[in-house]
C-alpha cells in the first residue's frame, strides 16, 4: 500500500504539477536534463517510502508484537523490485494526464482497483463468481 500510494500520489501527481505549473519548461532551457528530474523524483520517492516504511515498522514492533523477517535480504530485495516495477505506473499516470486533478482521479481509480482486486480488502471466496474469475 505504502509503494502503490507514494508512486501514484508521490511522483504521478507531483509530476503533473510540475507539468501544469510550466515547471518542467523550464527545466528544458538549463542544463538539467529529463533523467535527472526522474532520476530526482525517484530518489524523493525512495526516500519518502522509506521514512514512513521505518514509522510503520515501529508501530507494528510496538503494538503488535511484528518480528524481523526471518530472511531479510530477500525482503529487502522484494521491496527494491516492488519500487521498480511501480515506480514507472506513477510515471505513466504523469504521462497520461494533463492536469494535477486528472492525475490524481487516475491515481485514485488505479490504487482502488488494485486494491479491490488483490483481496487486500476483501476475502476473494466472497466475489461475485464472474469477479473471482478475473482476479489472480
Amino acid at each position: 500500500m505504502n509503494i502503490l500510494t507514494t508512486a501514484f500520489f508521490g511522483i504521478g501527481t507531483v509530476m503533473a504539477n510540475y507539468r501544469e505549473k510550466g515547471i518542467l519548461r523550464r527545466y528544458q532551457v538549463t542544463t538539467v536534463r529529463p533523467w535527472m528530474v526522474l532520476t530526482a523524483q525517484t530518489v524523493q520517492g525512495t526516500f519518502i517510502f522509506t521514512i514512513s516504511a521505518v514509522i510503520i515498522l515501529i508501530f507494528g514492533f510496538l503494538i503488535f508484537d511484528l518480528h524481523v523477517p526471518k530472511y531479510l535480504g530477500s525482503t529487502l530485495l522484494e521491496i527494491l523490485l516492488s519500487l521498480a516495477a511501480f515506480f514507472p505506473f506513477g510515471l505513466l499516470i504523469n504521462s497520461i494526464a494533463k492536469t494535477v486533478r486528472t492525475a490524481s482521479a487516475i491515481s485514485s481509480l488505479a490504487l482502488n482497483l488494485m486494491i479491490f482486486l488483490s483481496g487486500a480488502t476483501f476475502p476473494k471466496w466472497s466475489y461475485h463468481s464472474l469477479a473471482r474469475s478475473r482476479c489472480p
